[in-house]
């Protein structure tokens, strides 16, 4: 039974190579995938005012990221991404701020290898729009804002392709984000600018077509 086991292991193992590496990241292919970091992030904050910033802290956030992309040449995709986060705080005074942020970003994606696991490094800059609600029920205290964005993000990681069509994407991403609220605020009578930025990981499904 042992034996039957280890031929079946041997076997699976060397289907999924040889499908591996009849498959490539070749010209004329579309790309279509998305990808979350699955809450596993580390970002700061900042306000940025009259030349000078402060920190505020860090939170954790949830993200979804689905694209689209097309291989202009073996190995090399451009495309879009629309990046979708989701973030959300709550006090221990029962107050709650939540910030919801959608983007565009064109990007682009060079893949490395021939083998079943392919290194790729990637970038994209994006624009979009934030929004932003805060309550705070104890001191009977609410607002409301929106805010256009601006970032960036550059990446690493690694496919690793299970047949000849999909592939596991692994990869560390550094992303850098800027919102600049659409609402004037008179009590600071000043430009204030948020400011995110950090590492995330990331886990995401990539279908060749």
């Amino acid at each position: 039974m042992k034996i039957n086991k280890a031929i079946l292991f041997v076997f699976t193992c060397s289907f999924l190579a040889l499908s591996a590496k009849s498959q490539t990241t070749e010209k004329g292919r579309f790309l279509i995938g998305g990808e979350s970091n699955l809450n596993f992030s580390s970002m700061t904050y900042e306000l940025e005012y009259e030349g000078e910033s402060e920190e505020l802290g860090k939170v954790t956030t949830l993200s979804f990221s689905p694209h689209v992309g097309y291989f202009i040449i073996d190995n090399l995709a451009i495309g879009v991404t629309f990046p979708f986060s989701y973030a959300k705080e709550k006090d221990e005074d029962k107050s709650e701020y939540i910030e919801k942020t959608v983007q565009f970003a064109p990007f682009i994606k060079f893949y490395m290898g021939k083998g079943i696991v392919k290194p790729y490094l990637r970038g994209s800059l994006g624009i979009g729009k934030s929004y932003s609600s805060y309550n705070d029920p104890v001191n009977d205290e609410s607002d409301k804002n929106t805010a256009k964005t601006t970032s960036y993000n550059l990446g690493a990681g690694v496919g690793i392709f299970i047949n000849k069509t999909i592939s596991i994407d692994l990869g560390l991403n550094y992303s850098h984000t800027k919102l600049h609220p659409e609402n004037d605020d008179s009590y600071y009578s000043v430009n204030i600018n948020q400011i995110t930025k950090g590492v995330n990981f990331g886990v995401g499904i990539i279908v060749l077509l």
